[in-house]
């Protein structure tokens, strides 16, 4: 069992759906670049980077979509108050009828041009996918591919039910004023091999409640989770003779987008730390000095990126 950090929430990577780093949710959620769909659409560039002699069709895009949802049937992803503000006020001065608006359950009315608005980066509340929108040459994905993508996923998700549709699609309140970067690893020298929830389990965090942070699960755990399943799937699209290109392919774009991401949405300007979650099989064994704190975890001043400073 997990015995130590009890008091926070532990989740299989594989099993729930991933948010963004964007500091305005208060949600208790595992974190990457765009939530489910930022890593969905790396997987499509990677798909086009070496499909690139046939291209990807509005049809072809949506039944890759439709095949993936039969894997992965809920994704996350989010906008935020302002960009819904400015998108009923668009659709009012069209002479739409926005009375009892909600961007979960559209009329059959303001479906056509809510959507045409909600895959415009003028419009689009997550950052990264904003970016994504804003400059396709450099994160290697053509808008019209993210666009169709886009319009996919809010069709399938006005499918579903209320509840649904709220627990995948956020509208984050305010601005984002993220104040510092937290990147969460784990440490699990000390589990046992047949120790199933250790070896996978990893701890959720709120980017609001941790003073409007940006919270980033490591690399691995990406792999443990989405990013593990669009890979595996991407790969399962592609011819037999170019299969062992994918996963490299997704890596090299997956870091290049998150360096242009994290250099426009501010991540290079704040503070950055390094959380490495230490977990036991044997609560005995359990040093006192590495029970968790709220201090350790989150350092006023920081003083080094090092992993040793941030260790629990």
């Amino acid at each position: 069992m997990i015995h130590i950090y009890q008091q926070l929430t532990w989740v299989d990577p594989s099993q729930v759906l991933w948010g963004c780093v964007d500091g305005r949710s208060s949600k208790y959620q595992l974190g990457t670049l765009g939530g489910d769909v930022g890593e969905f659409l790396t997987g499509i560039a990677t798909l086009a980077k070496i499909n690139s002699i046939n291209g990807l069709s509005p049809i072809l895009i949506d039944n890759i979509f439709t095949k993936f949802i039969t894997i992965q049937p809920d994704m996350y992803y989010h906008t935020d108050d302002y960009s819904v503000a400015q998108i009923v006020k668009i659709l009012t001065n069209q002479g739409i009828d926005m009375a009892n608006f909600s961007i979960w359950a559209p009329t059959s009315e303001q479906k056509p041009a809510l959507l045409d608005l909600l895959v415009d980066p003028n419009y689009t509340g997550c950052s990264h996918i904003r970016q994504m929108l804003n400059n396709p040459g450099d994160y290697q994905i053509p808008k019209a591919y993210v666009q169709q993508f886009l319009k996919s996923y809010f069709n399938n998700l006005w499918s579903k039910t209320e509840s649904k549709r709220r627990e995948q699609f956020e509208v984050l309140e305010g601005k984002s004023l993220e104040i510092k970067y937290i990147e969460i690893n784990m440490n699990r020298e000390n589990v046992k091999k047949n120790d199933l929830q250790c070896s996978k389990l990893v701890p959720t965090a709120s980017p609001h409640d941790v003073e409007e942070s940006f919270i980033v699960h490591c690399d691995d755990i990406k792999n443990s989770g989405i990013r593990g399943k669009v890979k595996k799937f991407i790969e399962q699209q592609l011819p037999s003779n170019v299969k062992s290109q994918s996963n490299s392919t997704f890596d090299d774009i997956s870091k290049q987008q998150q360096d242009i991401s994290y250099a426009l949405i501010g991540v290079n300007e704040v503070p950055k730390f390094y959380h490495q979650f230490k977990v036991y099989t044997d609560w005995a064994k359990v040093p006192a000095d590495e029970f968790p704190s709220l201090e350790k975890f989150i350092p006023s001043t920081p003083t080094t990126d090092d992993f040793s400073d941030f260790e629990e």
